[in-house]
């Protein structure tokens, strides 16, 4: 009889602890989708000056004939990085002539649909680069960028609006060459930052490594450029907090 009242208390408390603490939390569910970019641009600026002798009236002096600049990229692809341009002229009039651009690269993907992410990995590949104006690929290529910021809109110098400034910057680690994608960068605030509309989305800048152009521009051909491609965001969430969002 003592044992019968043992056993009716064990499985009274039994009972007792399993009310108290409810049924199994359902298992969070999370999903992954890739997004690709609705805008990719290579916005640059560039710095100019010649001699006198260009402004002399003979022909071919006054203007700039090696029919470099800005590089061409093709769909989806943008350029980051710097190269220099120096034209020395001939005689008896020589037109030197010296220009040194810079690139950056505008990269914009569409999270509107986003309330919060768990995660977000930007990835990307490098095309190729060169570290001579006009000059051969690099074999492998060189991932010349260093630094990821947020978009802060267009600017207007007086040539149209660009994607040029950014803030919260974060830096570019080097990215590999073996396997693609090469580049990978985790942007889980930044998206964070969009989704929660605490700044505005209007993509990435990618800069560096030369963030202005020099004075007095340099007399040589040099450059550290690089040609981005295959762009993708690729975006961990609950479903749950994202309504909106692929179910």
């Amino acid at each position: 009889m003592k044992y019968l009242r043992s056993l009716t208390v064990i499985i009274s408390i039994c009972i007792l602890s399993l009310s108290l603490i409810g049924c199994p939390p359902t298992p969070i569910k999370l999903k992954t989708v890739t997004l690709n970019p609705i805008a990719v641009d290579p916005p640059y600026q560039y710095s100019y000056s010649q001699s006198w002798e260009c402004n002399v009236p003979l022909p071919g002096q006054g203007l700039f004939l090696n029919g470099l600049g800005p590089e061409p990229v093709r769909a989806g692809e943008t350029t980051v990085g710097w190269e220099d341009i120096y034209d020395e002229g001939a005689q008896p009039f020589p037109c030197e002539e010296e220009q040194q651009t810079i690139y950056r690269g505008h990269v914009q993907f569409d999270v509107s649909k986003f309330d919060a992410v768990v995660d977000a990995t930007l990835t990307y590949d490098t095309s190729h680069s060169e570290n001579t104006t006009g000059g051969a690929n690099e074999i492998p290529p060189n991932s010349y960028a260093t630094t990821l910021g947020m978009s802060t809109g267009t600017r207007n110098d007086g040539n149209g609006p660009y994607f040029w400034d950014y803030d919260n910057d974060v830096t570019l680690a080097q990215c590999g060459f073996l396997i693609t994608p090469n580049c990978s960068l985790d942007v889980s605030y930044e998206v964070n930052q969009w989704t929660s509309q605490k700044h505005f989305n209007w993509g990435f800048i990618i800069a560096g490594p030369k963030f202005s152009t020099d004075n007095p521009l340099p007399k040589d051909n040099n450059a550290q450029l690089t040609w981005y491609n295959h762009f993708q965001l690729v975006i961990l969430y609950n479903p749950a907090l994202n309504p909106r969002a692929p179910q």
